[in-house]
């Protein structure tokens, strides 16, 4: 390869190979297979639409496509016919090698119009710059033309959704070993946990957004438990290779992380039918648009979006949805408030959350998808330093109490009492806050 100022740039293959194909265990070995890519998933391609769709029997976890990086990288090595012949000859090029040592070698894909940043020693060799990449830190592929949409299928794919115990009690378990020992003569028993190992890789962009999905499986009932931290850690063994049935201990997955050098951006949010807790908030918002000075738009009621931490606290509710949450736009002096209303009620476990009113100063759609996808990652909860890194402001109203005071005693809010005190609260913070929030420095 040669540098923008004429510098001549020797990469070695198999650090080459690393950024562009290996980087997992998992396609590590698919490399080295016969079949292949083939052996791995099928593609099929129509009207704009490509679909990949992972073999039953392919030793490929669907963890591995968990965010969109990943599911870019593959969708780029399925797709992209030179990728597939570069990846391929990885194989070629081990089976035709007649040398007592084998040395990696494979054919790279045409990097003409690549970007490739790296980290090495600088040397002069007869009058010439030569730069030896000991690392490569980022790469950018302009060459590759996606599909308008890209759905991937995966059979073990799955949304675990929590059960109950049938006793009304959850399970204890003792917490995980976070640094398991190394067996290298062990087996890793199939099913148990993948013990994943991640270096950090750079980066991997191309010319254009790649849209995938990774298509929703089937819902599996799951236990909820609960870690109880009191309780000595149960020490764990990690092996590497295949997971087998009378295995033992947990599968290595040493990987590389290379990221697209973008936030990852929360799915769209799935509208729902409006509930009696939605249109209660409803009726305290489109009453503070009545107001002089106010003004009212788009009330919409969502399901928050899957959770992308461990977290399970978003499936624990009373019906067949996630926790439904309501958004509203209200307008005071032209000052648009972002009303974010998380329905508690229908949870498993209801508990107490502010009404949350916030501002943006760009993509305001985005920026509650990001939210809302906090509060999923989070439990249910407001994360309050990742909001303050959202928006451009952030109001937590706590909601009125469903009892006052009568004489010695609390007596329960009649309904048009509690939403007026509710509706006060929230006409009180939002001019509050506008004094604030318009005030010259």
């Amino acid at each position: 390869m040669q540098g923008e100022d004429g510098t001549l740039v020797k990469v070695r293959h198999l650090e080459l190979a690393r950024v562009l194909f290996l980087r997992d265990s998992h396609i590590t070995r698919t490399a080295f297979r016969p079949d292949g890519l083939a052996g791995l998933a099928t593609v099929t391609k129509e009207n704009g639409l490509s679909q990949i769709r992972f073999h039953l029997l392919a030793d490929y976890p669907p963890s591995n496509l968990r965010t969109r990086s990943s599911r870019a990288h593959i969708a780029w090595l399925l797709l992209d016919d030179d990728a597939r012949k570069s990846f391929s000859s990885i194989y070629s090029l081990w089976q035709e090698s007649r040398e007592d040592y084998w040395l990696f070698n494979f054919i790279p894909p045409n990097l003409i119009g690549w970007k490739v940043s790296g980290a090495g020693q600088l040397k002069d060799e007869h009058g010439r710059n030569v730069l030896y990449a000991d690392e490569i830190t980022s790469i950018h592929n302009p060459r590759f033309v996606p599909p308008e949409q890209v759905m991937i299928f995966h059979p073990r794919y799955s949304i675990r959704k929590p059960v109950g115990s049938g006793n009304g009690k959850s399970a204890v378990i003792p917490p995980s070993d976070p640094d398991p020992e190394l067996n290298l003569h062990g087996v890793p028993k199939l099913g148990k946990r993948l013990n994943r190992i991640e270096n950090e890789g750079g980066t991997f962009t191309f010319g254009r957004v790649v849209n995938t999905e990774l298509v929703d499986g089937k819902s599996v009932p799951q236990t909820s438990a609960r870690v109880d931290h009191d309780q000595p850690v149960k020490k764990e063994e990690t092996s590497v290779g295949h997971a087998q049935q009378d295995g033992m201990g947990l599968e290595l997955d040493l990987g590389v992380r290379v990221d697209d050098g973008e936030d990852e951006v929360p799915t769209e949010l799935r509208e729902v039918a409006p509930t009696d807790k939605f249109n209660t908030f409803k009726r305290v918002v489109e009453r503070l648009g009545q107001e002089s000075n106010f003004q009212c738009e788009h009330t919409h009621c969502y399901e928050l979006p899957s959770p992308r931490s461990g977290s399970q606290a978003a499936y624990r509710t009373t019906t067949s949805h996630r926790v439904l949450c309501f958004v509203a736009i209200v307008y005071y002096k032209e000052l648009p408030f972002i009303f974010i209303e998380i329905d508690t009620e229908r949870m498993e476990k209801p508990k107490a959350l502010s009404t949350l009113m916030v501002g943006f100063e760009e993509d305001s759609k985005l920026g509650v998808r990001r939210i809302l996808q906090s509060c999923s990652d989070h439990g249910v909860r407001w994360s309050r330093e990742e909001i303050k890194g959202l928006s451009s402001f952030a109001i937590y109203c706590k909601h009125p109490t469903r009892t006052k005071k009568r004489g010695l005693g609390n007596v329960v809010r009649e309904e048009d009492e509690y939403l007026g005190a509710w509706y006060q609260a929230l006409k009180k913070q939002i001019q509050t806050n506008y004094l604030r929030l318009n005030r010259k420095p």
